[in-house]
């Protein structure tokens, strides 16, 4: 998802299903009329790095039960109001400070989110079309700028051929 679209998200978007959660997005910046879309995301087989329990114990932790589902923090009060895409960039660049350098990090924006995301799913075998539903994006062209092939062993041509 756009930055955009995670500070538009509230609480009442959200459904925790028996496969993970289904996030609606009421509008976004493929879907200029508001029709809205729904989009899955399943729940991981690390329960430590899943985003779907780690939501939920968000959820139960911030005690929100209503209204923005992600919050900016005034102290140590979460405020009633949304993040900004501002402030999504600055938390996944003090994130990323924590395991490189800051010289490194500057290198990033929080759009490096979603080309890494399109980079990954594309490396670990996902189809193009599954990827562009999970982005939204409509054009294959784009997400194939998106992907960084970083070793010319993925998804090789040969593979299984001989």
């Amino acid at each position: 998802s756009r930055r955009s679209e995670l500070c538009n998200l509230n609480v009442e978007d959200i459904l925790f299903v028996e496969e993970g959660v289904v996030v609606t997005i009421k509008k976004s910046k493929t879907d200029q009329l508001g029709e809205g879309t729904k989009k899955g995301v399943p729940f991981a087989q690390d329960p430590e790095t899943c985003a779907c329990l780690l939501l939920g114990r968000y959820l139960a932790h911030a005690g929100i039960t209503t209204g923005p589902l992600f919050r900016g923090m005034l102290g140590k009060r979460l405020r009633d109001a949304p993040l900004t895409g501002t402030a999504i960039g600055q938390i996944m660049k003090k994130s990323l400070a924590t395991i490189m350098s800051a010289e490194s990090v500057k290198e990033y924006a929080a759009h490096s989110l979603r080309a890494g995301f399109v980079t990954h799913a594309a490396s670990a075998g996902a189809d193009l079309n599954a990827i562009m539903n999970q982005t939204g994006h409509r054009s294959v062209e784009m997400v194939r700028r998106y992907i960084r092939n970083e070793n010319v062993f993925n998804n090789h041509a040969l593979k299984g051929i001989y």
